[in-house]
C-alpha cells in the first residue's frame, strides 16, 4: 500500500475543545528519517489550542508549533534509524470558534519527507481532513455525545414534558430539535430514541450502521407483523378512582418503539396518575397524564423489542362527572414500530368509563 499521512474528519459543536489525530500509515523500511509538514485550516472556524507530537515516542525528536502562522501549524520529526509501519504522529488540539454550519478543510502539506539517509521517500501521499461545526446526530442536549440521556430527553419531548429549541445548547426544559431525527423520517419521536438506544447496546441501524450486530428474534421474512392494542373499561362511583390498563398483544412481531395517546371526556373523568410499562419490560418508558386537557400520552422503547403480551400502561382516572355519565377512551398509536423502525399493523379495542348511577334504597314497611 501507498504510505500516507492522514488527518481525520470531525464533527464538533461550536465552542468545544477537540483533538484531531494525525497519523502515519504503511511506511515501509527503512522508514521515516526526517519529516516536516504544515497543517492548514480556516482560523475563523477553528483556532489552535496546542499540539502533542509523537505520542508513542517512536521518533528521536518531535517538535510542534501550533502558532507557526495564522491558520497554520508546523511539525517536524527526526529519527536516525527510521520509523516504519503505522503510528500516531500528533494530537492536534483546536477549539471550534465558528457557528453551526461552518466548515473548514484541514490540509496537510508535506514539506520534507526522507529516509534516514536523506533520500526522499517516493509516492507518499497526504490525506486531508475536515472539521464541521455541527451537532452530532441525536445529541439533543448538545454535550457532544449521543447516548441514553439523549434518548430519554427525546421521549420526554415526545410526551410534551420538554419543548423544542433551535438553540444549541438548548435552554432549560428543551431539546435541540434539529439533532433529533436520526431515523430519517422527518419526525422527532420514540423511533429516534429507539435508534439511539440500539447504538448504545451495539445493534446496527441507520444511525450506527457499522455497529456489531446482535442476534435478534425477528419474524421470518414474509410474515405479516401484527398486534392487538386494548384499553380497559369499567365503572366507578362519582368522585371515585379507577385504574385502566392498556395492553398490547404482539402477534408475530416485536415492539421496539411506541407512543400512544388516550383521549377522554374531561367533563366526565380526569387522569390523576399514569404508570408506563408497569411490568418493566421496556428500557425506557415515560408517561405524561397532563399532555393536554383531554389527552394522556405515553412512550416506550426497547432496542431488542418486546414480544408476547405486553402491558403498556396503567392510567388512573378520577370520576368528576355526574352519575350515569360515560366517557369513551379512544386510543391513538402515534408511533407503533418494530426495532427496525418499521410500522406494525395493529387493531385497536377502545375502552369506556361509566360513572355508576345513584341507587336509593327505601326501607321496607309492613
Amino acid at each position: 500500500p501507498t504510505p500516507i499521512i492522514v488527518a481525520d474528519d470531525i464533527i464538533i459543536s461550536p465552542g468545544v475543545p477537540f483533538t484531531m489525530p494525525l497519523t502515519m500509515r504503511d511506511f515501509y523500511a527503512p522508514g521515516i528519517g526526517a519529516l516536516t509538514l504544515e497543517v492548514s485550516f480556516d482560523p475563523l472556524v477553528i483556532s489552535p489550542d496546542g499540539c502533542d507530537p509523537d505520542p508513542d515516542g517512536v521518533f528521536d525528536t518531535a517538535i510542534c508549533n501550533p502558532d507557526y502562522a495564522q491558520g497554520v501549524m508546523r511539525l517536524t520529526f527526526l529519527s536516525t534509524v527510521g520509523v516504519v509501519d503505522s503510528h500516531p504522529l500528533a494530537d492536534l488540539r483546536f477549539i471550534g470558534n465558528g457557528g453551526i454550519g461552518d466548515h473548514t478543510g484541514v490540509a496537510i502539506n508535506i514539506v520534507t519527507l526522507t529516509f534516514p539517509d536523506g533520500v526522499p521517500i517516493p509516492s507518499a501521499a497526504a490525506v486531508d481532513g475536515s472539521v464541521a461545526l455541527d451537532v452530532l446526530p441525536g445529541d439533543v442536549n448538545c454535550d457532544d455525545a449521543t447516548d441514553a440521556i439523549d434518548a430519554m430527553f427525546i421521549l420526554q419531548y415526545d410526551v410534551g414534558l420538554l419543548g423544542a429549541s433551535q438553540q444549541c445548547p438548548p435552554p432549560p426544559d428543551s431539546i435541540y430539535e434539529p439533532a433529533c431525527d436520526v431515523s430519517g423520517d422527518t419526525q422527532c419521536d420514540s423511533v429516534d430514541a429507539l435508534f439511539i438506544m440500539q447504538c448504545e447496546v451495539g445493534i446496527p441501524n441507520d444511525l450506527c450502521p457499522g455497529t456489531t450486530a446482535l442476534h435478534l428474534a425477528f419474524p421470518p421474512f414474509g410474515v405479516t407483523q401484527n398486534a392487538n392494542i386494548t384499553i380497559g373499561q369499567g365503572t366507578v362511583q362519582s368522585q371515585g378512582e379507577i385504574t385502566i390498563p392498556i395492553t398490547a398483544q404482539m402477534i408475530d412481531s416485536s415492539l421496539g418503539a411506541a407512543t400512544l395517546e388516550v383521549r377522554f371526556d374531561p367533563d366526565v373523568v380526569r387522569p390523576t396518575s399514569c404508570e408506563a410499562d408497569p411490568d418493566h419490560r421496556f428500557d425506557i418508558a415515560i408517561c405524561n397524564p397532563q399532555f393536554a386537557d383531554d389527552v394522556v400520552r405515553f412512550t416506550l422503547a426497547s432496542p431488542q423489542g418486546v414480544t408476547g403480551d405486553a402491558p403498556l400502561a396503567n392510567i388512573t382516572f378520577t370520576a368528576v362527572g355526574a352519575p350515569g355519565e360515560m366517557s369513551d377512551l379512544d386510543l391513538d398509536p402515534v408511533t407503533f414500530s418494530n426495532p427496525d423502525g418499521e410500522a406494525i399493523p395493529h387493531q385497536i379495542a377502545s375502552g369506556r368509563i361509566e360513572i355508576q348511577s345513584l341507587r336509593i334504597y327505601l326501607p321496607i314497611t309492613r
